[in-house]
């Protein structure tokens, strides 16, 4: 039987299109999720006074001890923002692109681009997961403690800017897993090219 190529064309730039806009939608929630981890991060600061027992005999039993935390006093949260940073700009450089496929369809970019946008894609879920892991360390040992390290637990104090800590690194996480869909998609888009 003979296929008709007008129609057999017009098949595979609507299949195109329809991975594109997939892409393209995937980005556009992982630049939102990008975003919030920022700005709740960077949003962690508290101002905490903290009551320090003085030895017995003076004027007065306790002294308050202003402590001030903020993400910048860690590394590993100030990693996960400039890592959240590049994903979310990086994005949005794809979803303008994945814009410009749809409208292109098949033909936009060849397999040079394909295989740059598939590995992009690749770095950039690394990148997230690396940071994330950093950052859930850091809340962990803050939520628990370390007995051996005699590191207190300071989530019980500080609550409010670990719970924005918490929020950040939650999103980073669907951030990263949005990351991984979309390079099975950038897998699939390209390895499209060569069938």
């Amino acid at each position: 039987m003979k296929t008709d190529r007008p129609a057999q064309a017009f098949m595979q730039t609507a299949h195109a299109r329809k991975v594109s806009f997939a892409g393209f939608l995937l980005r556009v929630v992982a630049i939102i999720l990008c975003v919030a981890a920022v700005v709740a991060m960077m949003t962690s600061r508290q101002h905490k006074t903290i009551e320090v027992p003085l030895p017995t005999g003076t004027f007065s039993s306790n002294i308050g001890v202003i402590q001030t935390v903020d993400y910048g006093y860690s590394r590993a949260f100030v990693y996960i923002v400039t890592a959240t940073s590049i994903a979310g700009a990086y994005a949005l450089l794809q979803a303008a692109s994945s814009v410009t496929s749809m409208y292109l369809a098949a033909k936009a970019g060849g397999k040079s681009k394909a295989w740059l946008t598939f590995l992009a894609d690749k770095m950039i879920t690394y990148l997230l997961l690396a940071a994330s892991a950093a950052a859930t360390e850091v809340v962990y040992v803050g939520e628990k403690g370390s007995r051996t390290a005699s590191w207190l637990a300071m989530c019980v104090i500080l609550g409010k800017f670990c719970k924005h800590v918490l929020a950040s690194i939650i999103f980073t996480y669907l951030a990263t897993g949005l990351f991984s869909i979309s390079s099975i998609v950038s897998a699939y888009e390209l390895f499209g090219k060569y069938t």
